[in-house]
């Protein structure tokens, strides 16, 4: 497995890997950085380590350097990729041979197919995203984004298997490559031990995950003064995102996130509506609260709106709008009881060993019948 990123902080990578190597495969893991685990290894390449370089600049010069941060910063990422791809194609040419490469995103993908050619293996592409209709935080480059777009259609169609992360994105991606997308989406695996009981009626709006542009949490700071309850935020905060008085706490580890969406009763999914990936996204938030049998308040987005109305697993703001989301979470405590009853029913749906599935029986359509289990990179 390909991913510019480190593997700790993936919780994808890391799921997708395990279910591997539960199903017999040996999964080495290139990444960014990471630690190994018993069931798979993983080896970090080092080099750049953040997308978002910190640099203490007196205060005069603040602008200039926002200015001059967001004009270079496709150039950084470009150069961070072609850093990571460097190091991570001779890391896996040492380390190999492998008999599937499964590149993480489209930022791997080129990466993967000449690991593939190399080795004479299988190529998954694992879309985690819509790449060229994500949020950006830096300026557009449109010339960039349709290269982007051209060499993943080229390389989407010349790869054996393509999963991705929610079924509007499948089919989107399944229109420009000609084929069919398998949906692996971001569920999350059973707890150990009970399940939390959520509180009722809710005292709380959590949302956990990364304090950054484009999760509308500046929506979420001009209407707390409104909402009946109180907004909780947990995770590592970005330059750029103005919480107002709202203040928030340091990330928690994953299991303990569910405890906290019981203790307060609600979870917040909140995204910007400006870009085509979030219309498309399905988070990692909206699995886990109902892993933890708690109703949500998400983002009046496309595939969100599908998920959350035909389950009836909670209600809906829009984005921006500031009343908005006093209204939902109003209809969310109004609706709590009944919402509770719908996260209970979906939850077997929503299950990672309904996901794992898809993902295992992908891999055994690729490797050949009669043959011995591979090695997975």
């Amino acid at each position: 497995m390909l991913v510019l990123s480190d593997v700790d902080r993936d919780s994808r990578v890391q799921r997708e890997a395990s279910a591997l190597a539960e199903d017999g495969h040996r999964v080495t893991v290139v990444g960014q950085a990471g630690t190994s685990r018993p069931e798979y290894r993983v080896i970090g390449v080092g080099g750049v380590r953040s997308a978002h370089p910190q640099v203490t600049v007196p205060l005069a010069f603040r602008s200039a350097r926002r200015a001059a941060r967001w004009a270079l910063l496709p150039e950084f990422l470009s150069y961070l990729a072609h850093r990571f791809s460097t190091d991570a194609r001779r890391v896996a040419i040492d380390v190999g041979p492998f008999d599937v490469v499964h590149a993480h995103d489209f930022s791997t993908l080129p990466l993967g197919a000449k690991l593939a050619d190399w080795f004479g293996a299988h190529l998954v592409y694992d879309a985690h995203e819509c790449w060229a209709g994500r949020h950006k935080d830096g300026r557009d480059d449109v010339v960039r984004d349709l290269l982007h777009l051209r060499q993943e259609r080229v390389l989407g169609r010349r790869a054996d298997a393509v999963i991705t992360v929610s079924p509007t994105l499948a089919r989107w991606l399944g229109e420009r490559l000609g084929r069919t997308v398998a949906v692996v989406r971001n569920s999350f695996p059973e707890l150990e031990g009970p399940s939390p009981t959520p509180v009722t009626p809710p005292v709380g709006l959590v949302y956990a995950g990364n304090i950054a542009p484009g999760r509308d949490l500046e929506t979420l700071a001009a209407a707390a003064d409104g909402l009946a309850v109180e907004p909780v935020l947990l995770g590592p905060r970005s330059r750029g995102v103005d919480l107002g008085a709202l203040t928030s706490g340091p990330p928690v580890p994953v299991d303990d996130v569910d405890q906290i969406y019981a203790q307060n009763g609600l979870a917040f999914i909140p995204l910007t509506d400006d870009c085509m990936n979030h219309r498309f996204a399905l988070p990692n938030k909206l699995f886990q609260a109902v892993r933890a049998g708690v109703p949500v308040v998400a983002a009046d987005l496309p595939q969100l709106r599908e998920v959350v109305r035909a389950q009836g697993v909670g209600t809906l703001y829009t984005p921006g709008d500031r009343d908005s989301l006093v209204r939902a979470v109003q209809s969310a405590i109004d609706g709590h009881e009944r919402h509770l009853r719908a996260v209970a029913v979906a939850a077997e749906q929503f299950s990672w060993t309904r996901d794992a599935a898809v993902l295992r029986q992908t891999y055994r359509g690729l490797l050949r019948p009669g043959r011995s289990m591979g090695s997975a990179t």
